[in-house]
């Protein structure tokens, strides 16, 4: 305890502010500062609160998971009697499930109890761009598939390939082909077109492309160089029209035909030209008997010459 200058007893302060808990009791002003330091910290505590405020923690949103599904795209119009073979005809792409329509494709192989659709042929017209529905296709095991890959104005006729023709064992059905005879005339041998730019329907009585034995073998690691050869087709049956049925027939009873594979791009109409050339001739036999010549004499009896 002091004493102040009135005789008062005044208790002794002990804490940092004491000069200004002496001058407060005193009655005088706050010292400058302490008034700073504490509307530093002030200020400093409000502004902390303050940027808090602005700044806050961005929130990650995760994307909801998208289910795909697996489509067939036609990548040019598709006709009606059109084949499905892999020739570029389809590309293969991921939509989401909502955008796919009902009845897609989602595969060309038999899968899932589901009939394949490799070979199978178009009802009706596809635009370029469209997906594959199942509805737009017949399957080839259908007993309705040679009906639906016929067009409207042809005919279907089968022809026997000669022994070694000129694509033996390349051509598929789907392709288009020349149908070539060659035959003997006037001691001349002759070869034309008798019919240009013609569907393959079959080979033998195979319907899809690349089905034969070696394609079976194909993928056998064990399989030996001929059976990994390609077939050799004896029968093939073709979408013509009628003035060709009629041409194809007469001309398989006057020659041998065969036939010329043609690019599957572009509509090339040049003609097979006539081409005719004269057949060798044998050798004709010589006049002059190449034996010996034995002479017999007989006693008195003319002389009798033996030719061996």
């Amino acid at each position: 305890m002091l004493e102040n200058p009135q005789g008062r007893a005044v208790a002794l302060c002990r804490c940092y502010f004491c000069r200004f808990c002496s001058d407060s009791l005193a009655g005088r002003a706050m010292n400058p500062r302490v008034m700073l330091v504490l509307f530093l910290g002030v200020g400093l505590v409000g502004g902390l609160l303050f940027l808090r405020l602005l700044v806050k923690t961005p929130t990650v949103v995760t994307a909801p998971t998208v289910a795909l599904e697996r489509v067939f795209v036609t990548t040019r119009a598709l006709q009606a009697g059109d084949f499905i073979h892999d020739k570029g005809d389809l590309r293969e792409e991921q939509r989401p499930a909502a955008q796919v329509p009902p009845g897609a494709v989602h595969s060309l192989a038999a899968a899932g109890g589901q009939p394949g659709y490799m070979g199978a042929v178009l009802r009706q017209p596809v635009a370029a761009g469209a997906v594959l529905l199942s509805g737009q296709l017949v399957p080839v095991d259908a007993s309705d598939f040679l009906v639906f890959a016929l067009s409207p104005d042809k005919r279907a006729v089968s022809i026997k390939l000669a022994s070694g023709d000129n694509v033996d064992g390349f051509v598929e059905p789907g392709d288009k082909v020349d149908v070539v005879m060659r035959r003997q005339a006037n001691g001349n041998i002759v070869a034309s077109g008798v019919a240009q730019n013609v569907r393959v329907l079959a080979v033998d009585r195979r319907l899809v492309p690349g089905k034969g034995a070696a394609a079976a073998g194909a993928g056998k690691p064990e399989a030996s160089a001929t059976s990994q050869q390609r077939d050799k087709p004896m029968f093939v049956t073709l979408e013509v029209t009628p003035q060709q049925v009629a041409d194809i027939t007469l001309a398989t009873d006057m020659g041998v035909l065969s036939l010329a594979l043609r690019s599957i791009r572009g509509d090339d109409q040049t003609p097979i030209p006539h081409v005719q050339v004269e057949q060798p001739q044998s050798p004709k036999p010589d006049s002059k008997p190449n034996g010996a010549t034995v002479h017999v004499y007989n006693g008195a009896a003319d002389t009798i010459n033996v030719q061996f």
